[in-house]
């Protein structure tokens, strides 16, 4: 809101804003940190982590580099996001993001049975059953 107000040179309590987002962070920062998990938590007194803590450098709480954020990976379940950034070595984008999980879920089974198919081959259609004159299951 404080930077809706600065950006935009709309009328606004900035100063009262301002005040308030620092006295939140603040409370945040003491309280809502779990030291022995190295994490944010869910809520005050949790040990809980939730998915909102994934966009705490997004909505600048923290910058994405700060100890607190990096210390945890935010991608520490094996996410995929849409874009990566080989510059800074880390995801970009939304996460998840079913693009790249797909094909990640596609090739598990394979994997498991030791078959393999080039990306380009389609995938076999459905078997006719015999004696129901359907295709439905």
């Amino acid at each position: 809101m404080v930077k809706g107000i600065q950006q935009s040179g709309l009328p606004g309590p900035e100063a009262r804003w301002s005040t308030l987002g620092d006295t939140i962070h603040k409370d945040v920062m003491t309280h809502g940190f779990a030291s022995e998990r190295n994490t944010f938590v869910r809520s005050y007194g949790s040990t809980e982590l939730d998915a909102s803590l994934l966009l705490i450098p997004r909505v600048g709480f923290l910058p994405h580099d700060h100890p607190r954020v990096s210390s945890r990976s935010a991608n520490d379940v094996g996410l995929l996001s849409e874009e990566w950034d080989p510059k800074a070595g880390r995801q970009l984008g939304n996460t998840p993001q079913a693009f790249s999980h797909f094909p990640l879920i596609h090739c598990a089974p394979q994997l498991q049975h030791g078959r393999s198919r080039h990306s380009n081959t389609p995938l076999p259609g459905p078997k006719a059953r015999t004696g129901t004159g359907s295709m439905a299951p």
